[in-house]
C-alpha cells in the first residue's frame, strides 16, 4: 500500500492515493509517514482541515518533523490563518536547527529543498544580461538579476 500511494501521489492521482494510506494507517496506526503522505494529499485536493488532523498526527508521533510542521503551515497559508502558518515555518526551522547530527541535518536540507521546490511555479528570468561589482581578489560570487548576492561558493584568491 505505501509503495502504491506513492505512486499515485507522484502520477498526481491523490484521490486513488488517499485509500492507499488509509491502509497503511490501519497496518501501522503509528506510521508518521502515512499520516504525513494522506496529509500531503488532502492538502493537494483541498480538504484543508483532514490535512491539518493527518499532520496534526503526524507530529504526534513523530515530535522532531520538521517537515509535518511545513506542510501544516502551507495548509494555514492556504487557509489564510498566517499566525499560525508562521507558527508552524518557525517550528519546522527549530526543529530543524535542533538536529545534530550532520548528516540528519544534510539529508533534511535536501528534503527542505525538496519540499520549496514543489510549491515553486516555474520562473522565468526577465533580466538576460546584468551588472554585479566585486573585488578582482573574490571569485565565485553568484549576482542575480535582483540584486542578490550568492556568496556560497565564493572565496578569497590568495
Amino acid at each position: 500500500y505505501f509503495n502504491r500511494g506513492l505512486l499515485l501521489e507522484n502520477m498526481g492521482r491523490y484521490d486513488l492515493a488517499v485509500p492507499d494510506w488509509n491502509n497503511v494507517i490501519a497496518i501501522n496506526p503509528r506510521s508518521s509517514n502515512a499520516y504525513y503522505n494522506r496529509g500531503r494529499n488532502m492538502l493537494k485536493q483541498g480538504k484543508y482541515q483532514p490535512a491539518i488532523a493527518d499532520m496534526t498526527r503526524s507530529i504526534m508521533i513523530k515530535p522532531g518533523d520538521h517537515e509535518s510542521y511545513y506542510v501544516r503551515g502551507n495548509v494555514w497559508r492556504e487557509l489564510e490563518d498566517h499566525h499560525g502558518a508562521i507558527i508552524d515555518y518557525d517550528r519546522a526551522v527549530k526543529t530543524y536547527i535542533e538536529t545534530l547530527d550532520l548528516e540528519e541535518r544534510k539529508v533534511a536540507a535536501s528534503r527542505i529543498q525538496t519540499l520549496l521546490l514543489e510549491e515553486t511555479p516555474i520562473i522565468f528570468g526577465y533580466f538576460t544580461s546584468y551588472l554585479q561589482a566585486t573585488r578582482k581578489s573574490v571569485t565565485g560570487a553568484q549576482p542575480t538579476a535582483m540584486s542578490q548576492l550568492f556568496l556560497s561558493r565564493a572565496a578569497k584568491a590568495a
